[in-house]
């Protein structure tokens, strides 16, 4: 039996139809990792642009001068570790300050190093010589509330440096997702019925 070109129905002809569409399996699988990685850096961007701008703001808040009434540095358990068998704490050495100020005439103590968590404040010899006990140090204090000071406005640069990263990765992954200029054209391609 022969079969003419005729009696072929325009939905089976290959001039008349597009190739059929399927999303493969490591297609999907990559879509979902690159969402996972905009979505870290997307959250890793805007932690530390909150602490680059809080850093910035306790720069410009009154200062006095304060006396280090307290200074050492210890380990600390700062998280876990998983693992197969049983799990590990992992320790850090943290710098811990206690330092007072007035302001106004009323006395005040202080114990936080800089706008960013506690656990960033990894000592290092310069830091543990220049908060020694008995030091004058620059105490900066939320004019809005006294008790709330800081002895470290030095902008972090290590968060600088991950928030430029994580938006250069973000420009990265989300190009990715926009089609090519070969590639536009074959996808808004409508064929023509003959």
């Amino acid at each position: 039996m022969f079969v003419t070109h005729q009696s072929i129905p325009r939905h089976m002809s290959s001039a008349g139809s597009a190739p059929p569409r399927y999303v493969s399996r490591s297609r999907t699988t990559r879509s979902w990792l690159s969402w996972l990685v905009i979505v870290a850096c997307a959250l890793l961007a805007a932690s530390n642009t909150i602490d680059i701008a809080q850093t910035v703001q306790s720069a410009r808040w009154p200062s006095v001068t304060g006396e280090i009434i307290a200074s050492y540095d210890r380990l600390e358990m700062v998280g876990v570790n998983i693992g197969v068998s049983r799990n590990r704490p992992v320790h850090l050495k943290r710098l811990r300050l206690t330092y007072s100020y007035e302001v106004d005439g009323r006395k005040y103590e202080g114990s936080r190093v800089s706008m960013l968590a506690d656990y960033v404040n990894a000592p290092t010899r310069r830091d543990v010589e220049k908060y020694a006990t008995g030091h004058q140090v620059t105490v900066h204090y939320d004019p809005q509330a006294p008790t709330t000071a800081v002895v470290d406005t030095s902008l972090p640069w290590g968060r600088c440096i991950q928030t430029a990263l994580a938006a250069f990765v973000l420009i990265l992954v989300w190009r990715g997702f926009q089609p090519t200029r070969a590639e536009a054209p074959r996808r808004n391609h409508q064929p023509t019925p003959h």
